[in-house]
């Protein structure tokens, strides 16, 4: 099961989820309700891959 973690300045933020696609719905709905980011930035995302666990 893939999981992801993010620690900010203020939080720390922990998602799993059955597979790839479902978990990076999970991470893109955390940037948008948590940093007000309307999607992930590609520069952003290979630092995103790079978090997630398998």
């Amino acid at each position: 099961m893939p999981s992801f973690r993010c620690t900010g300045k203020n939080q720390t933020y922990e998602a799993s989820s059955p597979n790839d696609a479902e978990l990076m719905k999970e991470i893109a709905e955390h940037a948008n309700t948590a940093r007000t980011m309307d999607r992930i930035r590609r520069e952003m995302l290979a630092g995103v891959n790079a978090a997630i666990k398998n």
